[in-house]
């Protein structure tokens, strides 16, 4: 199967893109999984994030895409303070998506009751319409979550608030390979896993008719 990525509903514009100023740092999950472990409400974007991306010029004409993992530091205003990226294929996408998020206004997290100071953490996944090969993406017919078990032997502070599964979609709605932007532990991975081959997914179409495709999406870990 020719790999194939789409995002959630992500859609790019096509021109070139002027990264605005914010202090921006290259860091292990791990240490932005620690800044909002004891989180009650994770901060959230007031508007799109997918409309501010902009799709590199230089990706548009080679016809190649890629994919950046990164965490904005969000104040208790609001405001975001700095970036992290802590996974990436080319310089060029980490330009685009530091862009999206610079031009995105959140809402704080809050714990207690209170507005805090927190990291928001999201993947982005380019890909050119005219290259994924369907005309409407896989869509998500069962309850994942009802599937997922994550072992009790991993300690609540060990697991990550998300992982990010990239994975194949059969004709059939069947989930064949998975592989990962966002790995996890091999525990982890495999409860993924496990929970993503019992789940089943309108298949994506191209020209009224099902075809193979990749499809990848943000599984919530400590979802309540």
């Amino acid at each position: 199967m020719k790999k194939i990525f789409f995002a959630c509903s992500i859609s790019f514009l096509l021109h070139s893109t002027s990264v605005a100023q914010v202090p921006i740092e290259y860091t292990r999950p791990e240490s932005v999984q620690s800044a909002t472990a004891a989180i009650g409400e994770q901060p959230q974007p007031l508007n799109d994030i997918n409309r501010n991306i902009i799709y590199p010029q230089e990706a548009q004409r080679a016809g190649i895409g890629g994919h950046v993992s990164l965490s904005g530091l969000i104040n208790a205003q609001g405001k975001l303070e700095k970036i992290a990226i802590w996974e990436s294929t080319d310089k060029m996408f980490e330009d685009a998506a530091i862009n999206a998020i610079m031009n995105c206004k959140f809402n704080p997290a809050i714990s207690k009751g209170m507005p805090i100071r927190s990291w928001f953490n999201f993947p982005i996944v380019f890909q050119l319409k005219e290259f994924n090969g369907y005309d409407t993406p896989p869509v998500l017919q069962t309850d994942l979550y009802s599937q997922l078990n994550v072992p009790k032997t991993i300690p609540y502070d060990s697991i990550p608030d998300y992982i990010y599964p990239v994975f194949g979609v059969a004709t059939n709605g069947y989930v064949t390979v998975v592989e990962y932007l966002r790995p996890g532990n091999a525990d982890i991975q495999q409860s993924v896993r496990e929970a993503l081959k019992k789940s089943t997914f309108q298949p994506a179409m191209k020209n009224g008719k099902p075809v193979d495709a990749w499809y990848a999406m943000t599984v919530e870990l400590k979802k309540k």
